[in-house]
């Protein structure tokens, strides 16, 4: 019964109930079977026998919370983690010789893909800090071609270092 627990379609939301029904009814049927046998010091076969069928039913019960939750996430809740996507979208494919329309995985082009994600991310690395926080690019320009302002050398607010102003700054 647990098996065809994993037949049912996830958005039924039987899935779960019907596992934890089954173990519900297990722990009775293993208490009314174990309150009619004699006392005895051994284990008794069917005892052993309830307490493997209640171990698998609680994994069954566990795999399809698993497999519940992932069924229900989203592509704007979740990111799927770097080693996820090598591992079942470049490795495992290549290992079973799967191709995808239009691009043929092998190892060359696997240790490339690697190689340039290396590189955008010492490319995004370097950039300075105040262009990793407002995430623009690092275009520095030579002061040459910046537009130079008109400044009055006699103004007040551009006082010379050397003059002695008393310890003010204007």
């Amino acid at each position: 019964m647990a098996v065809l627990g994993f037949t049912l379609p996830p958005d039924s939301g039987e899935k779960l109930s019907l596992g934890v029904t089954i173990m519900l009814s297990i722990t009775i049927y293993a208490t009314i079977v174990g309150d009619t046998l004699p006392v005895s010091d051994a284990t008794p076969l069917i005892g052993t026998y309830f307490n493997c069928i209640m171990f698998m039913v609680a994994s069954s019960v566990v795999t399809t919370i698993m497999i519940l939750n992932y069924h229900h996430r989203l592509a704007d809740t979740h990111e799927m983690p770097e080693w996820v996507r090598v591992l079942f979208l470049q490795w495992i494919p290549w290992l079973l010789r799967m191709s995808r329309p239009g691009e043929k995985i092998t190892r060359k082009t696997i240790m490339m893909q690697n190689k340039m994600k290396e590189l955008d991310l010492k490319e995004k690395s370097s950039k300075s800090l105040l262009a990793n926080v407002l995430d623009m690019d690092d275009d520095f320009r030579p002061s040459s071609t910046l537009p130079h302002s008109h400044v009055h050398p006699h103004h007040p607010s551009h006082a010379h270092p050397q003059q002695n102003n008393g310890g003010f700054i204007r």
